[in-house]
């Protein structure tokens, strides 16, 4: 019976979010709501649960001296947050604001360089160590050599003054910046592609999903 339900209340909900298809209007709102509410009590019930009560409440009801001081900095930041609220003492929440982005700038630049820009180096230039493979993987070296160099070109912007004659060096950066622009075309299709292929996906499962609620729903 509890099964029963949990479908009976999907196919509703499904139908809603395809009542979309015929514009705008409020069973469609209603769905929306009820996915926005879900995930923010999901949400909120993880942060009480794996880092409000461990890293929180759970260190100042231990009585561990050591563990109380190394929460009390993360503890007074996160108080200073809520004076963002309050338009007159705002200034005080910028002391936290000011962590966070920081913190947060230097773990995206460390993700990066380390997870990202060395690997492809050490990918692009790999390649070229073994050339007893013979002549397709240095082919294909060749090719990643260049949609790294010319992609990183493509990013890279100058200030031409007026009357300026284009030089030498000028031309083979637009060159450049043409075939990283290829390079990200093809990167971003790819991409586009697999983001329908996945939607085309979900949109078969929940039309599968509502044919065989309807056959069990009538035929059994």
């Amino acid at each position: 019976m509890n099964q029963f339900i949990w479908a009976f209340v999907s196919f509703v909900i499904t139908l809603m979010i395809f009542s979309y298809l015929l514009g705008d209007n409020p069973l469609f709102k209603i769905a929306t709501y009820i996915f926005v509410g879900v995930t923010s009590a999901y949400v909120m019930v993880q942060l009480v649960n794996q880092i409000i009560i461990p890293r929180l409440v759970t260190p100042f009801l231990s009585g561990d001296t050591s563990i109380l001081f190394y929460t009390l900095a993360p503890t007074l930041l996160s108080l200073l947050i809520f004076f963002k609220l309050s338009p007159r003492m705002s200034k005080l929440g910028n002391i936290s604001m000011a962590f966070l982005v920081g913190a947060g700038t230097g773990t995206i630049i460390t993700g990066a360089v380390l997870g990202t820009l060395f690997p492809q180096i050490s990918a692009t230039t790999s390649a070229f160590s073994t050339p007893e493979n013979g002549g397709v993987p240095i082919i294909i070296a060749l090719i990643m050599l260049i949609g790294t160099v010319s992609t990183l070109l493509y990013f890279q912007f100058t200030v031409r003054t007026n009357n300026q004659p284009n030089s030498n060096t000028t031309k083979i950066l637009s060159y450049f910046k043409t075939t990283g622009g290829f390079f990200l075309s093809v990167t971003f299709g790819s991409i586009f592609a697999g983001v329908i292929l996945s939607s085309l996906i979900a949109l078969i499962e929940r039309l599968d999903f509502i044919i065989s609620f309807i056959y069990r729903l009538f035929i059994g």
